[in-house]
């Protein structure tokens, strides 16, 4: 029975191998669509939150001011050096705490130049932030605590001032700072948004205050949680110390920022998880026209071949 089955099919497809072409390639067309869109909604939430986990291992980033509508911060008093060293001491779970005060300056080598973000701060960035030095070193003790002009380039800055160059030990002019390179970093690619995370120079934070910014005040503290804790509790709990440390009254709001990097991936992982879902439906939906259609050519072929059933000799002999 079996047999006789798959052989009344070959022969309707030989007779008819247009259609049967036809009906195939709504077939492959609809499981394809559905597919292909949900691979791509996939592989989009993966490739954010890659790039958002590129930032830093369990980051949190604290800067002063309040958040207000738009992304930006209302003016607010700055965060002190005191302060990271509150958290480093206070906060449980906190695997490494590093300061950063940022300006975007010119860097000049010879008759090229490159505008990029200048940031001072320690060594502890680098492991925050997870950068590795690629040639040189990093900053010795003597050369952060007594704010030494010495400096790290990222990898984009170095390819735009020296090609294929070896700049360790070269000066470079930052602004109107005369800085000696270290060290390179290895590249670590674009963040989320189309960050570049290697447009970059870091110096010790001592000689970019004293030099650059004039001041001893920080913009931004970066923290890194411990490994498999949640950091959403981390977060609040340095929230609750800077409240305590910049006298801010019961109700009031906060006049500084605590972004998790952690709730930031979710977010963005729920949205595109939603643009997924939307993009399956889509896909869904050709896929039950195609269906439709399918449908309605196996029944054109069940009709014809009664008809021919009917009208054939054999049955006009019995008649």
């Amino acid at each position: 029975m079996f047999l006789q089955t798959v052989l009344m099919a070959l022969r309707e497809i030989r007779r008819n191998t247009l259609r049967s072409v036809l009906t195939m390639l709504g077939v492959v067309i609809g499981v394809g669509a559905v597919i292909a869109l949900v691979s791509v909604g996939r592989g989009a939430t993966q490739k954010v939150t890659e790039d958002i986990g590129k930032l830093g291992k369990n980051l949190l980033m604290v800067s002063a001011g309040a958040r207000v509508r738009g992304g930006a911060s209302s003016a607010a008093q700055s965060l002190k050096m005191a302060d990271m060293k509150a958290i480093e001491q206070e906060i449980t779970g906190v695997h490494a705490v590093a300061p950063g005060s940022s300006s975007q300056q010119q860097v000049i080598y010879g008759n090229k130049n490159a505008s990029t973000s200048v940031t001072g701060t320690d060594n502890n960035f680098l492991e925050v932030r997870g950068y590795t030095i690629d040639k040189g070193r990093s900053f010795t003790q003597q050369e952060a605590q007594a704010g030494i002009s010495a400096c790290v380039l990222g990898a984009t800055v170095k390819n735009t001032l020296f090609g294929n160059q070896d700049p360790i030990g070269q000066q470079v002019r930052v602004g109107k700072l005369s800085c000696q390179i270290i060290g390179t970093l290895v590249s670590k690619g674009t963040a989320g948004m189309g960050q570049d995370q290697d447009d970059l120079l870091i110096m010790p934070l001592g000689a970019f205050q004293r030099r650059i910014t004039g001041n001893n005040d920080i913009s931004l503290i970066l923290v890194s949680a411990e490994e498999g804790l949640d950091t959403a509790i981390v977060a609040e709990s340095i929230r609750a110390l800077l409240r305590q440390r910049r006298h801010r009254p019961l109700g009031s709001e906060d006049d500084f920022n605590v972004r998790d990097m952690a709730e930031i991936a979710d977010t963005v992982t729920s949205t595109t998880n939603a643009m997924t879902a939307l993009l399956g439906a889509i896909a869904a939906v050709s896929l039950i026209v195609g269906g439709i259609g399918i449908m309605n050519i196996m029944l054109v072929s069940v009709t014809e071949r009664n008809a021919r059933d009917r009208h054939s000799p054999g049955d006009r002999r019995v008649r």
